[in-house]
């Protein structure tokens, strides 16, 4: 097994093909990549995985809204977020933003999924901590949506239905009590 190395990470065994051209920096993205593969199978497995930046819950394989109703925006498999239509901050906007006024709206954050709808949440100007949980949240979704692609593809949820409930509950439908 010429070639071949093993990598401990958090008690997680990575076997890596090491190209004999590449340098530290590249294995260390390449253990990284594996380590993030890893973690974004075991989300697969877990019930639910919240995404509160990007206003998504991923549940059974499938991508809902978070917030207020649970509504199913599409499957995970073949999903992709991102952003987009980013601009840099006017000099009163930059201000505004550094005093605590105002975030103003710098682009366009999304999920989108293979059969070409989107959810789009505006990109509001932050703090450099929040445009990088922004980034991880984005980088984590689609690492997540990659190790969907080599699962089966899930049912897709049945629509809940509430039962009508009969206003006269003591009768049998189509039955009313009558005044004698």
């Amino acid at each position: 097994m010429a070639g071949e190395r093993i990598v401990l990470l958090d008690s997680l065994v990575i076997r890596a093909e090491e190209p004999v051209n590449m340098n530290a920096r590249q294995r260390a993205a390449q253990v990284a990549a594996e380590a993030q593969r890893s973690k974004a199978v075991a989300d697969l497995g877990r019930r639910q995985v919240i995404f509160s930046d990007l206003k998504v819950v991923v549940r059974d394989g499938w991508v809902r809204k978070y917030g207020g109703r649970s509504i199913i925006l599409g499957p995970l498999k073949g999903a992709c977020a991102g952003v987009m239509d980013v601009r840099p901050l006017t000099a009163s906007e930059y201000y505004t933003t550094k005093i605590g006024l105002t975030s103003p709206r710098i682009g366009t954050i999304f999920v989108a999924f293979a059969d070409g709808t989107r959810h789009e949440i505006p990109l509001l100007a932050g703090s450099r901590d929040n445009m990088h949980r922004i980034d991880k949240a984005i980088a984590r979704f689609n690492v997540m949506a990659d190790a969907a692609e080599s699962r089966p593809s899930p049912e897709a949820p049945r629509p809940t239905s509430r039962k009508k409930k009969s206003l006269f509950p003591l009768f049998g439908p189509g039955q009313h009590h009558k005044a004698g």
